[in-house]
């Protein structure tokens, strides 16, 4: 199953196969431009608050520059005479929070209307005006001015104004593409990384969060064991942004070695990365675990990577997950049911047959 199988869902009559779809994709950090495409087109289709009546607890939106005109117009609209709880004028919010996360250069020629947009309504209390000015004001730095805005931070500075400098800093760069050096740098682990995140690694996870680090797979997967949760939230985050063979690969060869908590959060990420062979790697930690709860969480994994090429396997897991974690994800797995319809009749029938039972 791709990304696009899951797309297609997005427009489909049955809300509950379209919320799904969209729960799916962005829990898995899928950046395809066709992903907003199609949301938009289902808003027209059946309405903005029918659409998605859970849109405005989405994690994840993918919005990129050829739809920003498009979001502003739609989003002064969709407040217009509208209260803030109005499910309507809380998707504007939702999407507007998404847009300006853009890199600031892509913004620049709509800070007028993102400007406005922000006065006609609290519900974009998220929009940062100072700070996007301040990120706009970064972009015409050269990249050597730029990482002058590390130096501080290589010493070990707590002052909040810079650290968030070097955050926008590090994203300008990695936008540039020559931010090698400094995130190889924020990322290595100190004397004392498991205990203390020191700001070079927070300023790191909190733009790889944002941004696939491809090539830094196997550093972003250290920092999954940090002691510190919220590290190792954003790191497991930021490694699911990845969606690489790397990643998986980086996963899967230091799972044995980790202990329980770890190994969970490494499950998480597995379960998000639905790239060409990690459901295999996925069977090969299931056939390995003697843990009842990562086992199940594993099942959980591979059950939502709906690779039906690996049919016994998939049907396996579903049979086995554990009524709690069926219950909980019961919206998720009846993807299986829609995405089954380009299968052969032989596999459709016996997914059908699987979910009939369990689901």
């Amino acid at each position: 199953m791709n990304d696009q199988q899951l797309i297609d869902l997005l427009t489909h009559d049955s809300v509950r196969y379209r919320s799904a779809a969209l729960d799916l994709l962005a829990s898995s950090y899928c950046n395809a431009p066709a992903m907003l495409g199609a949301i938009l087109d289902a808003w027209d289709r059946f309405g903005v608050s029918e659409a998605y009546p859970e849109f405005a607890q989405v994690t994840h939106l993918p919005v990129h520059h050829q739809y920003i005109a498009n979001i502003l117009e739609r989003s002064f609209q969709m407040v217009e005479g509208r209260k803030l709880v109005d499910p309507v004028c809380r998707c504007a919010g939702k999407i507007v929070e998404a847009l300006v996360l853009l890199p600031a250069e892509q913004l620049g020629e709509f800070l007028p209307e993102i400007e406005r947009l922000k006065s006609t309504s609290k519900i974009f209390f998220r929009i940062e005006l100072h700070d996007l000015k301040r990120r706009l004001a970064l972009t015409e730095l050269s990249d050597d001015e730029l990482k002058e805005h590390f130096e501080p931070i290589w010493n070990g500075s707590s002052d909040v104004q810079v650290q968030t400098d070097a955050v926008h800093a590090l994203e300008i760069l990695h936008g540039r593409g020559v931010a090698e050096e400094v995130i190889r740098r924020c990322l290595s682990p100190s004397e004392d990384w498991e205990q203390d995140a020191g700001p070079r690694l927070s300023i790191a996870l909190q733009v790889a969060s944002r941004h696939a680090f491809l090539g830094f797979e196997d550093m972003l997967a250290v920092h999954i064991q940090h002691l510190q949760a919220t590290v190792a939230a954003t790191a497991c985050i930021a490694l699911a942004r990845c969606r690489s063979r790397d990643a998986v690969f980086a996963i899967v060869e230091r799972f044995a070695h980790e202990n329980p908590t770890t190994q969970l959060r490494m499950t998480d990420v597995l379960g998000r990365l639905r790239v060409p062979g990690a459901s295999v790697r996925i069977q090969e930690l299931r056939e390995a675990c003697k843990d009842p709860k990562i086992c199940d969480a594993l099942n959980l994994a591979q059950i939502l990577h709906f690779d039906f090429g690996q049919i016994d396997n998939w049907m396996e897991a579903l049979f086995v997950l554990s009524d709690p974690i069926l219950k909980r994800y019961r919206h998720l797995v009846e993807l299986a049911l829609p995405l089954s319809d380009l299968q052969p009749e032989g596999v459709r029938r016996h997914i059908e047959e699987a979910l009939r039972i369990r689901a």
